[in-house]
This record gives C-alpha cells, sequence and structure tokens, in this order.
C-alpha cells in the first residue's frame, strides 16, 4: 500500500509538471488524474487521514478543471447555478472565460488555512501595451478571496441515505471532511504599479460578511447570492491534501 501511495503521488506531481498543472491536459491525462486519487484514496486508511492537520499554506499542483475555480468565490457563483443544462453552461462559461484571458499568466495558486478561515491566494500576470520607447508594461498581484469555514464535519465512511450528515448528500463516500464555506471579501493585493497599488489592495476590497448581515433583517434573501458551497476533503497526509468542489473536480495540493 505505501508503494501503491508514493507511486500514485508521484504519478500526480508528474501530471502537474507536464500538463502547467492541469491547463493543457488532455482528456486521457485527466481520467488519469482521476483514477491516480482513486487509487490513493483506496489505498488509504480514512481514520489515520482525519488525524493529519488541514491547517496551513497548500499550493495548487493539479486539477483537472480551470485553476480559478480552487477559490471560494467561483464555488459559490457554482452553488446558486442549478445542476444539468445550467451547470454545464457555468462549465462552459469558465472554460471560455479562461480562453479569453489566454493572455493572463497564471502564478502561484494557493490557500492558506487558519482559525476557521481559508484564504484563497491566485496570483496573476496581465500584459499590457507598449508604453513609452516599446516597453512593455505588465500589471501583476494577486486575487484574495477570504472564506469562514462554518461548519467543518467528518463524511460519514458509508454512502448510506441514512448515514449522510452532510448538506450535499452525493458522493461523500471517500471525504475526510466537509467544510462549508461562506465567502467574506474578495480583493487585490500586491499590485505593482505603485499608483494602483493603494485603490487595488484597499479600494476594491468587497465586504461581503457586512453586507450580509445589514441585509438580514430585510426581506431580501440573502442565501441566493451568497451561497455556502461545500469543499471536500478527499486525501490528506502531512505533505498532500485532495480536496473537490460540488461538482467532484479535483484540486491536489501540496504543504508549503
Amino acid at each position: 500500500s505505501a508503494a501503491a501511495i508514493r507511486e500514485a503521488k508521484d504519478g500526480l506531481m508528474r501530471l502537474g509538471i507536464t500538463t502547467c498543472r492541469g491547463e493543457r491536459a488532455s482528456l486521457g491525462e485527466k481520467e488519469e488524474m482521476r483514477e491516480l486519487v482513486k487509487t490513493l484514496c483506496d489505498k488509504s486508511d480514512v481514520s489515520s487521514m482525519r488525524a493529519f492537520s488541514r491547517e496551513g499554506q497548500w499550493d495548487l499542483v493539479v486539477s483537472d478543471t480551470q485553476l480559478f475555480r480552487s477559490s471560494p468565490f467561483f464555488m459559490a457563483a457554482r452553488a446558486v447555478v442549478p445542476d444539468g443544462n445550467d451547470a454545464d453552461q457555468f462549465n462552459w462559461f469558465c472554460d471560455q472565460h479562461r480562453a479569453a484571458l489566454d493572455f493572463t499568466q497564471i502564478g502561484r495558486v494557493r490557500q492558506v488555512i487558519r482559525n476557521g478561515l481559508l484564504r484563497s491566494e491566485f496570483e496573476v500576470k496581465v500584459g499590457m501595451a507598449p508604453v513609452a520607447l516599446g516597453l512593455p508594461l505588465s500589471i501583476t498581484g494577486w486575487i484574495v478571496t477570504t472564506a469562514n469555514i462554518l461548519e467543518s464535519s467528518a463524511a460519514p465512511l458509508t454512502t448510506a441515505p441514512s448515514a449522510v450528515q452532510a448538506k450535499d448528500a452525493r458522493d461523500v463516500e471517500r471525504d475526510i471532511d466537509v467544510w462549508t464555506l461562506a465567502v467574506k471579501s474578495v480583493q487585490v493585493e500586491e499590485s505593482n504599479i505603485p499608483i494602483l497599488r493603494n485603490m487595488l489592495d484597499t479600494w476594491l476590497q468587497l465586504p461581503i460578511a457586512p453586507i450580509t448581515s445589514a441585509l438580514e433583517s430585510t426581506s431580501v434573501k440573502v442565501e441566493t447570492w451568497r451561497p455556502t458551497p461545500l469543499f471536500r476533503t478527499r486525501y490528506v497526509d502531512e505533505k498532500m491534501r485532495v480536496s473537490v468542489d460540488q461538482d467532484d473536480n479535483l484540486f491536489v495540493y501540496i504543504r508549503s
């Protein structure tokens, strides 16, 4: 089992390197990724995995979907979309969104989990039109989404309906735990353009939680626009974590 686990982890790291963290993965490589995760989970003991801490800083090394969907913001956007044709349209939109921004370079993508908060950090570099003397101009920064972990519960060891405790009962057989997330804020940090830095770091912060609190006493149905998506941990050890969103998209992280 230890050898199979090591081989599966090595395979995921290999795919992360050769496919640009999955962004250039073929359908066959994505299927291989899922099979490696299945092997990783099947060869591991759930009770033992739950002993490992999920807190700390984790870098995304490979995914079978768009990297930005590891952000709680996009998980929340997906959570308000009904399954079926609407969900397919949302997935198509995400693919087109990335294609339209193909000139944007994606740097580090990571999650920092501490004290009941999940902080998603997404480094980007955007090339702009050349300026004087023909010198290119690039804008860099971090898109940071912070979400409260409202609930963290261990998933059941069986998929029997009577045993399922998670809000979403689908496919939780191998989940180590289930997090219920609520987006707290979204902002851009550490812009490299001095004149824009303060504006991007401070003015563009979206205080989602205070707005929600203010609306709780009104007739507005806050839950329709501030959803609480589930983010599930399927595998974890001292160095690697595999998590999935509500569509079972895979996000493989290493502790950094």
